[in-house]
């Protein structure tokens, strides 16, 4: 039968397993939100860089731009500045989002060509048709065109989202952040 102090003891040690698991898990629950944001990032590459390439607002033009949004109907003089505050700060933050992409996409390139890594060129090659490039090609034309099968495909594409998840998030990706 065991004692008061073994049955202490046997609490704590499992009180502190459990945190442990729970520790680890909302970990990897932060690393799979990053490989997820990732993934969206890329996916909707395309028209963000379109966003940042059209966008009314932006620093080479802010006077002719807030001159333009403020001639938005609104009634409400207080609703009209956060109407146009909002629209310059979604202009700004996409256009840095979309500079950082090209800046890491580029980083990205040059590392796997410096590689002489077979394997990972074509991930990069996959990943640019699929969400650089200007025509996104589908996932069948993909394989076709790398002789590849479609399943390979997509485990490129999850090995290429997970190297660019660091470049993107650099250091956070791996810490408790």
């Amino acid at each position: 039968m065991p004692t008061y102090l073994e049955d202490e003891i046997i609490r704590i040690a499992a009180k502190a397993g459990a945190e442990a698991a729970i520790q680890k898990e909302a970990e990897k629950k932060k690393h799979s939100k990053r490989l997820r944001n990732t993934k969206l990032l890329l996916e909707h590459y395309r028209e963000f860089k379109a966003y940042s390439a059209n966008a009314v607002y932006n620093a080479e033009t802010s006077p002719h731009a807030i001159d333009i949004l403020e001639a938005l109907w609104i009634k409400d003089d207080d609703r009209r500045e956060l109407v146009i505050d909002s629209i310059k700060r979604s202009a700004v933050r996409t256009m840095v989002i979309v500079s950082h992409i090209d800046t890491m996409l580029d980083v990205y390139n040059s590392l796997v060509e410096k590689s002489n890594d077979e394997l990972e060129k074509r991930r990069c090659r996959v990943i640019t048709a699929r969400y650089i490039s200007d025509e996104q090609l589908t996932i069948e034309e993909i394989a076709r065109e790398e002789s590849i099968e479609p399943r390979t495909v997509y485990l490129d594409i999850e090995a290429a989202v997970s190297k660019l998840s660091t470049l993107f998030f650099g250091i956070d990706m791996f810490l408790n952040v």
